[in-house]
């Protein structure tokens, strides 16, 4: 394709969708003036899972060295336009729960950085992305777990070779969800501090950090934001997609994310264990009870919790954040995220296709729903990059 050529949002889906390891799609970026640079990065986790976790269950889905040699290092992509405020101002994107590749996200990432003149950086979640094994992206690797599953668990739903690593691990071990956040969220406290001290190579010191925030993306943020370490939000903007509301509110049952049964012990463990979990463990004590992210995220578990921590916590962000729901969202539900976010700004869009919360603009050869699924995320950009400029 020619440079200079406006492409639509499905064009942009295929032509980007191997921009990792294509040379093609790289070399198209360069001529339409935007640049993909790949970071690496070094997490350190404060947290020892060798005192966290009590389990024998160290196979595929738990064998530390595994965790750590992918977890650990790992690389993130970054646009970066042609523009006087791409080395000045940034967008950090949030993904969505058991996300093993950035296909969708890369025509949004690069709408958002062509359109905004910002660089967009993708970054990945603990356990997600590249940070995994690459054999729990193996759909033969993952059948017989599957399979072995369904025996064990005769009543499991939605139990599929996508989200049996995730289903696992949590069914297992219901705190990794928030010990794995707790490390993704110092992770990219780490990558902003980076950012705005000027250590980073591709940005200037006092560069300005917006967050565009999907799915659990947002809850990851939202919490953040109310513990806001070191003051680090105070002047950010905040772009929520299909998220916003408490963790008691999400429904996570479907076959991109996670089974029945680690969606029962889920809502089961962090409503009626999780606290008395914390009476008996010293070390989580200190966790939750010694840091801002483990006190925002108990806020964040319920809107009792919330309303505990404080009415209308959110509306001191009100001219920083903006909300976009979907009404066909089953996982986020509209209504459960205006709960959270009252006073501030949120918008309800709806598309004239069959869409999901994971799946919002499904990629199709049938002309006439290509059209819609286009128009739709033209009608979705041209919300969001206002917002941003």
């Amino acid at each position: 394709m020619k440079a200079g050529k406006e492409l639509t949002y499905t064009e942009l889906y295929h032509l980007l969708r191997n921009t990792l390891s294509g040379r093609e799609s790289g070399q198209w970026l360069k001529e339409n003036d935007v640049n993909l640079w790949v970071n690496s990065f070094h997490s350190v986790s404060t947290l020892d899972e060798d005192i966290i976790f009590h389990s024998s269950t160290y196979d595929v889905f738990f064998d530390p060295e595994a965790a750590k040699k992918y977890n650990e290092n790992f690389n993130y992509p970054v646009f970066v336009p042609d523009s006087d405020k791409a080395r000045k101002e940034c967008i950090i994107l949030l993904h969505g729960l058991n996300e093993r590749n950035w296909n969708k996200y890369l025509p949004w990432a690069y709408t958002l950085a062509k359109q905004t003149g910002k660089s967009v950086i993708l970054f990945p979640i603990a356990y997600h992305m590249d940070r995994s094994p690459e054999q729990w992206k193996d759909p033969r690797k993952m059948l017989p777990y599957v399979k072995k599953r369904r025996m064990e668990l005769p009543n499991v739903n939605m139990s599929t070779v996508v989200n049996v690593a995730l289903s696992e691990r949590l069914t297992a071990q219901p705190e990794r969800l928030f010990f794995s956040g707790y490390q993704a969220a110092g992770d990219v406290m780490k990558l902003m501090d980076s950012i705005t001290s000027g250590d980073h190579t591709l940005f200037e010191k006092g560069t300005t950090i917006d967050f565009f925030s999907y799915s659990i993306g947002t809850f990851l943020t939202q919490i953040m934001m109310l513990g806001n370490p070191g003051n680090r939000f105070d002047n950010s903007k905040f772009l929520f997609f299909c998220g916003g509301s408490a963790f008691d509110d999400m429904y996570g049952v479907s076959r991109y994310i996670l089974d029945s049964e680690a969606y029962v012990t889920l809502k089961d463990y962090y409503s009626n264990t999780f606290e008395n979990d914390l009476n008996k463990n010293s070390g989580w004590k200190q966790v939750f009870n010694s840091t801002a992210i483990g006190d925002s995220f108990r806020a964040m578990l319920s809107m009792r919790s919330l309303r505990h921590y404080r009415s209308g916590l959110f509306s001191k962000f009100r001219d920083r954040l903006m909300t976009i729901t979907l009404r066909q969202d089953k996982v986020i539900i509209p209504g459960k995220a205006k709960n959270v976010l009252s006073g501030t700004r949120i918008e309800e869009m709806d598309f004239n296709y069959a869409y999901t919360h994971e799946n919002p603009f499904p990629v199709s050869d049938i002309p006439s729903l290509r059209n819609e699924v286009n128009s739709a995320f033209e009608s979705f950009i041209g919300k969001v990059v206002p917002f941003f400029v």
